[in-house]
């Protein structure tokens, strides 16, 4: 149980820094802000640390309001805050594909 443990808290951190990562490369190719690698690097600890702050509220508010996002009995939801941390961090990462998405279509005037 507890190596079952380990293995989806290292999961959800590789997740939790590589969504920060792909948060911030599209930040920074929004807003060409990088200048250097230590301006990137810092951001991406920012990113980082904003998502491991927003992880806990959103984790909280799912389980709270639990039928209004999930549909299901909260019993289901007590024993797999990992499955909840997870689609809170796919839902970070499939909005960080839009916005490249977006930004990288062009605008509607050329269509």
């Amino acid at each position: 149980m507890l190596l079952e443990d380990c293995k989806h808290l290292t999961r959800l951190a590789l997740l939790l820094v590589g969504a920060a990562l792909g948060v911030t490369l599209i930040r920074n190719d929004l807003s060409h802000a990088a200048d250097s690698g230590w301006d990137f690097l810092s951001d991406w600890f920012a990113h980082t640390f904003c998502l491991l702050l927003l992880l806990p509220l959103a984790i909280a508010s799912i389980i709270r309001f639990h039928k209004f996002f999930v549909g299901h009995p909260k019993a289901a939801l007590e024993d797999s805050y990992h499955e909840v941390a997870f689609y809170v961090l796919m839902t970070v990462l499939v909005a960080t594909l839009g916005v490249f998405m977006l930004m990288h279509i062009g605008t509607f005037e050329e269509y």
